[in-house]
């Protein structure tokens, strides 16, 4: 091999690697987080006003900026959450005055895949709560 064909072989191996590490490094930042729930648990609430009505709360630990909804049993957006910072690296939500029922729950993120629980009975004078976790 002459010193010229070394040359073009070498720009070559080099051209190779160089467009494998940028391949490597979009893989790398297109992996997604997870987002994963806990049990709910139901919680009895002792106030007059919330008789007819629930609310689906919880924590979000790990939790970047997160967008939360209740839906339908036909899938149809029926509320938004509040999100508010709490203590450390966690936030907490609530999706508030809700009509007795089944919902699903949707869990979005950027950079996380979605999260949807299915089959969340909302019941009268009791919040729904379920704990997030974000994790990469």
């Amino acid at each position: 091999m002459r010193r010229g064909q070394r040359l073009v072989c070498l720009v070559a191996a080099v051209a190779t690697l160089g467009l494998a590490a940028s391949q490597g490094w979009l893989l790398a930042q297109d992996a997604k987080g997870k987002i994963e729930a806990g049990k709910p648990s139901y919680l009895a609430k002792p106030k007059e006003f919330w008789k007819d009505r629930g609310r689906i709360v919880g924590l979000a630990r790990g939790a970047p900026d997160f967008t939360i909804v209740a839906l339908d049993a036909s899938g149809k957006e029926v509320k938004s959450g509040k999100v508010q910072a709490g203590k450390a690296d966690r936030k907490v939500y609530e999706i508030e005055w809700l009509e007795p029922g089944t919902y699903s729950l949707r869990v979005t993120a950027e950079g996380f895949n979605p999260l949807q629980l299915d089959s969340l009975e909302v019941r009268p004078n009791q919040d729904v709560r379920i704990d997030l976790e974000f994790t990469r």
